[in-house]
């Protein structure tokens, strides 16, 4: 059954917006709800850049310091998966695009939308620019990573997000986000969940990792060389 919504004239956002996935009913639920709260642009609360925008393909290392992909930001917090380096002396010239702890990162180019928080102590650390970098000013970082991640944060995203051969999202559409103003014990409360998920992934991991050395060690393949 098809899925449609009716729009009025003075409904439409201007002259830029007027594709039909615009104003998918989904989308327009989100926005109805969230105008029955307090709420301010996303660059009104955060520092809101991205990252290097300079050819360094060519520097890449397994050693130095850690340079973040769209790809790296999969799984809420910072992935160790598949990580790359670049030389310091590269580093050094890429200072809009540092990255620091509890900053939120979020995915702008081809799989957009995928959100990070850097929980983590990095001695140095940047990015590409297919990485937004906001560096909250006046909200909690986890709350508004957590929000950036939920449907309604979702939503926004996925709304202001164009292109033909490759998706995106621009930083002047991506500021104008709606983030919704919570006090501080509402945004504490939020934040104290997610870092307690947070815990719990690192306690995996190391189980995880206990586990399988036993394994290991029981099949007497601890120190196994082919």
């Amino acid at each position: 059954m098809a899925v449609f919504s009716i729009i009025k004239k003075s409904q439409l956002e201007g002259a830029k917006r007027l594709d039909a996935e615009y104003y998918q009913p989904e989308y327009l639920t989100t926005q109805n709800i969230l105008s029955h709260w307090p709420t301010k642009k996303l660059a009104e609360v955060c520092r809101v850049s991205d990252g290097n925008h300079m050819s360094i393909s060519e520097s890449f290392l397994d050693a130095g310091v850690r340079y973040l992909r769209g790809k790296d930001l999969n799984d809420f917090f910072v992935s160790d998966d598949d990580p790359i380096y670049i030389p310091n002396s590269e580093y050094e010239k890429l200072k809009r695009s540092y990255i620091f702890k509890n900053d939120v990162l979020v995915s702008i180019v081809g799989t957009v939308g995928m959100v990070s928080i850097v929980a983590d102590d990095f001695d140095k650390l940047t990015g590409s620019c297919k990485i937004a970098i906001l560096r909250g000013q006046k909200i909690d970082p986890w709350f508004l990573s957590g929000f950036l991640l939920s449907r309604y944060g979702q939503h926004q995203i996925q709304r202001k997000t164009a292109g033909a051969v490759q998706m995106g999202i621009i930083l002047k559409d991506l500021s104008e986000i709606a983030i919704p103003i919570l006090n501080g014990q509402e945004q504490s409360e939020i934040k104290e969940t997610i870092q307690t998920s947070y815990k719990k992934q690192l306690e995996s991991e190391g189980f995880y990792s206990q586990a399988e050395n036993l394994l290991l060690e029981e099949l007497r393949l601890k120190n196994f060389e082919s």
